[in-house]
């Protein structure tokens, strides 16, 4: 059963029983929560975008429920270290992931030992935010497009490398199909991984590596260091609108929507994760919190609870077929 069809059996069920017994929805765990403070934990290093937007929300909740939000990084394996101490915490709220395409996409499609089941041992409760990843190079680089770029690693076979958070990270998964979707061999351009998105970002900056598929801070694009070839969407970014898509230039695979949200493990209250939901809804549409989103390089949006579960498994099965045909699992 998907993870849409689970939760679509839980909400019916819990408003179903509030109109039986004539009482509210709310429970007295609800609206006790939180009464103590909340830990985010975040799968990976501190610095990178995703736990950009964790120490966003975390602030922002905080502010919000009257409660201490508190960001807790646990790295390793990809994530997994992280995701699986919030899958074994205790369902009462006080413990919770900040889940993203990396950990409920692309690793189940992956990896075989991974240790929790991104549909059965989570509840959605906050899609936070988007963002579109970039490719992007140094400004000295004299590729002015993507297909420019595609001849000069053509030209100097081996003579580039890019920067990854991390051996199947998003950021090398789509380094690896765009070499492929190019007609290059895979070893004409090099993966360097890091531990985490930041330390890569730092020497894509510092000219020690070439090229980099990955958020980014927009300042360095603003500033000239850094130039954007193409973005990762099937439709152009808001923030760089006149750049195009991987789609528009026929990279068609070379698609990753970088998604981060709140999660919860299951069997937490349904009372408590609209909690969350709703609080989030609230900060999500100030202006003041956009614009530390978007220029951050994200992308704001919010939205149900529903409509983050079929997002999420919409993302679980693109990363199933995109791991097949390009058999990413070897390149582990």
């Amino acid at each position: 059963m998907s993870l849409l069809a689970l939760l679509m059996r839980r909400i019916p069920a819990a408003v179903a029983a509030a109109a039986l017994f004539g009482a509210p929805l709310q429970t007295s765990a609800a609206e006790r929560y939180p009464s103590h403070p909340v830990k985010i934990v975040v799968p990976f290093a501190a610095g990178g975008s995703i736990d950009f937007v964790a120490r966003v929300a975390a602030k922002e909740l905080s502010a919000t429920l009257g409660q201490s939000f508190v960001v807790e990084n646990r790295t390793g394996a990809s994530g997994k270290i992280g995701v699986v101490s919030v899958k074994q915490a205790p369902p009462d709220g006080y413990t919770l992931l900040l889940g993203t395409g990396l950990t409920h996409g692309i690793n189940p499609a992956l990896l075989d030992d991974l240790g929790y089941d991104p549909v059965k041992d989570f509840m959605p409760a906050v899609h936070f935010a988007s963002n579109k990843i970039n490719f992007m190079v140094r400004s000295e680089l004299p590729a002015k497009n993507l297909r420019e770029m595609v001849e000069l690693i053509r030209s100097k076979p081996g003579q580039f490398s890019f920067g990854t958070g991390g051996t199947g990270t998003a950021n090398h998964m789509m380094g690896v199909v765009f070499l492929a979707q190019a007609g290059l061999p895979p070893d004409a351009a090099t993966a360097v991984p890091y531990r985490g998105e930041a330390p890569a970002f730092a020497d894509l900056i510092g000219g020690r590596v070439q090229f980099m598929i990955a958020s980014g801070n927009k300042a360095h694009v603003d500033n000239g260091t850094l130039r954007v070839l193409a973005t990762t969407g099937r439709t152009r970014s808001l923030l760089y609108p006149d750049i195009p898509t991987t789609t528009e230039l026929g990279f068609d695979d070379v698609y990753y929507l970088g998604w981060y949200g709140l999660m919860a493990p299951i069997g937490t209250p349904l009372e408590i994760v609209q909690t969350l939901n709703e609080a989030s809804a609230r900060f999500l549409a100030r202006d003041d919190v956009r614009k530390v989103l978007t220029d951050g390089g994200m992308e704001p949006v919010g939205g149900s609870i529903e409509s983050f579960t079929k997002l999420i498994a919409d993302d679980a099965a693109h990363w199933q077929r995109v791991a097949k045909q390009y058999k990413l699992a070897e390149q582990k």
